[in-house]
């Protein structure tokens, strides 16, 4: 019943795990597993269970119930060592047992999780069914499974978690459980931190495309992927004499920009709007411990008002990672300071009579 890796062949989910809250993992973020099996607890109880214990190694000797009150077994203090600050994606359960009765009846079972080591946790999976003639695995739970309750590390690092059988009616019919795993899904939560440089130059003619900031962003850990940023016109220049303000990429990472070879990361369409440009990435960026360096870049009208004044300030907060990571405040706001328009280089067209 061990896996290795983020492939697995299970078998399908029975309708009774319908009653769990499901909820779709995130395309990007550090998406990570630990997993347990029952032999890594340190502690399995069972009241009316003949040798509740044996259900922590895979071996064809059985924890089995034969009983008519419905006792839990509890099979708890796995040893998670999840990290603090992660965002739980699901808790996932498969157990491995059989029963000899052939009735669907006779063979069902119920699972569920505990925070405090003997009640519920959130809601039960019931009416699972033990396979026939001999043990297999059932999957209780998908990876994606919260239990009707919410997860946190703290959660599923303490002694008291722990994951719980019992015979499904109160009839005596023998049920034999071998092994177990549980699979704890989570993402680590990383931070982007930006060190900005102001670009804007003391002068800058009408009609040029420039650097205005350079953005200089890294993770604390694994990666975050950043999506947008808010970009705010400072200065005396009307909205509209800008009439480009672009991302790029420092795409052979001399810390210069180079519109030739500099890679566009944004549509190159954004405009101020009060001041304001809102820019989604065209391309989201990945970003990881090694720091990428960015460039926001203006367009200038070549009817720019010569004398007028313009750069730009990113505030806190300015810029956005997908979910669970974050972007630091550190840093920010960042302004690039003012640049002052001069007449850029006109075009004299003579027509001869």
């Amino acid at each position: 019943m061990t896996r290795n890796d983020h492939s697995w062949t299970r078998l399908p989910l029975g309708a009774a795990c319908a009653a769990l809250l499901l909820a779709a993992v995130p395309a990007r973020g550090q998406a990570l597993f630990q997993e347990k099996t029952s032999a890594n607890a340190t502690s399995i109880t069972g009241t009316n269970w003949t040798t509740p214990t044996n259900i922590q190694t895979d071996n064809g000797a059985y924890a089995s119930y034969n009983a008519t009150t419905q006792d839990w077994i509890v099979v708890k203090t796995f040893g998670f060592s999840i990290p603090t600050a992660s965002v739980i994606d699901g808790v996932e359960v498969v157990v491995q047992g059989y029963s000899p009765n052939t009735q669907t009846t006779r063979r069902v079972f119920d699972a569920a999780l505990t925070k405090n080591g003997s009640a519920v946790a959130g809601a039960a999976v019931t009416a699972l069914v033990m396979p026939n003639p001999s043990d297999a695995d059932v999957a209780v739970s998908s990876a994606g499974a919260f239990w009707n309750t919410t997860w946190t590390a703290a959660d599923l690092n303490s002694a008291n978690f722990g994951v719980m059988f019992r015979d499904n009616n109160a009839t005596a019919h023998v049920l034999y459980f071998d092994s177990m795993t549980v699979t704890a899904h989570y993402r680590t939560i990383d931070d982007i931190t930006v060190t900005p440089t102001a670009m804007a130059p003391g002068t800058v003619a009408q009609g040029s495309d420039y650097a205005v900031e350079k953005l200089s962003l890294a993770t604390n850990a694994n990666t975050a992927t950043w999506t947008a940023v808010t970009v705010t016109k400072t200065g005396t220049l009307a909205d509209g004499s800008v009439t480009a303000v672009k991302i790029y990429l420092d795409a052979n990472g001399n810390g210069t920009y180079e519109s030739g070879s500099d890679t566009l990361v944004s549509s190159g369409a954004n405009t101020f709007t009060a001041g304001s440009a809102a820019i989604t990435l065209s391309a989201a960026q990945t970003i990881t411990t090694t720091p990428k360096v960015y460039f926001v870049t203006y367009t200038l009208s070549a009817l720019a008002t010569v004398g007028n004044t313009v750069g730009a300030t990113i505030a806190s907060g300015a810029l956005t990672a997908t979910y669970p990571d974050t972007v630091l405040t550190t840093n920010l706001p960042a302004s690039s300071g003012n640049s002052t328009l001069t007449d850029g280089a006109d075009t004299v067209t003579v027509t001869p009579t």
